[in-house]
């Protein structure tokens, strides 16, 4: 697929003239670690109608070189790509290494992480002894990463599967949900557009309980929460651009924060209810979480910390309730294809 020629149009649009980056040797690295999980991702998603199909190269990744973009997922035709670019995935990687250097000193002397499973993937000991890791603190920092990499990869895929891609609107390619076609982008309030991060937030993570039940991790629920919970929440604060919460809350896209404590929400209800694990020893961990969070925010002086930190005080957010209630009535009115499980997976 020609994306160029296909979209009228160069990609490269993102790519400023004299751009550099601290990163340089290490950036087809973590290309190559985006694209091989997107097609992780990919794989999981094959539809028997045949479309999307991951093996027909319907579905693929780009990693571009821009510090000014984020993540966004493109569709011509019955083609999709997920693009990466690498403002937001350094930003990453920095609060990746700051959770490496917090977890060092309370990790276990007998902490190796998934050893085997993490040799699989492209090496960035580069970038992690620039940071000063130790090689304990560089496997767990690489092990959030994934993590925060395949949440990406699964909010992107979640806007095809709920339909919000307005190409699929248009052509009629599939149907989606209880056989509605997604609205066309000019029709949509800000409301709805935001309330699209919210529901491919919850969708992701849907899926991440699935997969757990699926591989026979049910009973280390909690334990596999607090690594996810970090990176996924780690992703959402490379996100944020510091801007006052009200002129975030303008723009299509809703506050990185909104997001993050939205999905506190999720992360307790869907664990709790899918495994039957208990909700303090959840809270606890989500607590826990927060800290460490608060904790990367201050040392990487790059947001302001005090957005990230207060877990029990919902971090301060006087709008909070209004955010949440507004979620709940959305979902409850709206979303069906998305929702969290009402019952124990996996029997």
């Amino acid at each position: 697929m020609d994306w160029n020629a296909a979209l009228g149009r160069s990609l490269p649009r993102f790519l400023p003239r004299g751009y550099s980056s601290r990163y340089e040797t290490v950036n087809g690295a973590l290309s190559d670690t985006f694209a091989a999980v997107a097609a992780e991702v990919f794989r999981a998603f094959d539809h028997d109608d045949g479309w999307p199909s991951y093996a027909n190269g319907d579905l693929s990744s780009a990693y571009i070189r821009n510090p000014l973009e984020t993540a966004l997922v493109l569709q011509v035709e019955r083609k999709v790509l997920v693009v990466l670019c690498s403002g937001l995935a350094e930003t990453i990687v920095d609060y990746c290494a700051a959770a490496g250097l917090l977890a060092g000193s309370r990790l276990p002397d007998d902490w190796t992480g998934d050893a085997e499973h993490l040799d699989d993937w492209p090496s960035l000991a580069a970038a992690w002894a620039s940071h000063g890791l130790s090689t304990r603190e560089q496997r767990y920092a690489h092990g959030i990463l994934l993590s925060a990499l395949d949440f990406l990869a699964l909010h992107e895929v979640a806007h095809l599967e709920l339909g919000h891609l307005e190409e699929i609107a248009a052509t009629e390619h599939r149907l989606f949900g209880e056989g509605e076609v997604a609205a066309r982008l000019s029709r949509l309030s800000r409301r709805d557009l935001q309330y699209r991060e919210f529901e491919a937030d919850l969708w992701a993570f849907q899926q991440c309980l699935e997969r757990w039940v699926e591989r026979g991790l049910a009973t280390d629920a909690a334990d596999l929460l607090g690594p996810v919970s970090l990176a996924w929440m780690l992703t959402l604060m490379a996100l944020d651009s510091g801007i006052p919460l009200a002129k975030q809350a303008a723009k299509r896209h809703p506050p990185p924060v909104y997001r993050a404590v939205f999905l506190d929400e999720v992360f307790m209800e869907g664990t709790s209810t899918a495994f039957g694990t208990n909700q303090v020893e959840i809270r606890h961990l989500l607590d826990s979480t927060w800290r460490h969070m608060s904790e990367i925010a201050k040392s990487s002086g790059k947001v302001r910390h005090r957005w990230w930190g207060d877990s029990n005080a919902r971090m301060g957010l006087s709008s909070y309730p209004r955010v949440r209630n507004g979620c709940a009535r959305y979902y409850s009115e709206k979303l069906d294809c998305g929702r969290l499980p009402r019952q124990p997976l996996g029997g």
